[in-house]
């Protein structure tokens, strides 16, 4: 009969060994689990930053565009203007040596 009960106690004792490394096991985990949490949270917040950077690239490259676009159209106006001077110099030149 006591071999019955020691068995029972070995048995208990085992079942309780392997509960304890479930629990171990489990606390590991979530340790992990926080880790990665706190990983995933750091990401996100860069992207975040980085969002915002290029956002703020992209606005800055607009502007130097716009600025780039408006001086070359008043470049491009001088340009005629000037061809349109020189063309009437020519013409006029030309009508006074016939």
């Amino acid at each position: 009969m006591f071999a019955r009960g020691d068995e029972v106690d070995r048995r208990f004792g085992e079942v309780n060994e392997r509960l304890e490394e479930t629990e171990n096991e489990i606390r590991k985990t979530q340790v992990w689990v926080e880790k990665l949490d706190d990983d995933i949270r750091a990401v996100a917040e860069g992207v975040v930053s980085v969002r915002q950077e290029l956002e703020e690239h992209k606005a800055e490259n607009r502007q130097e565009h716009e600025a780039t676009r408006s001086l070359l159209r008043f470049s491009h106006g001088q340009l005629h203007r000037r061809q349109d001077e020189l063309d009437e110099r020519v013409a006029a030149l030309e009508a006074g040596a016939h």
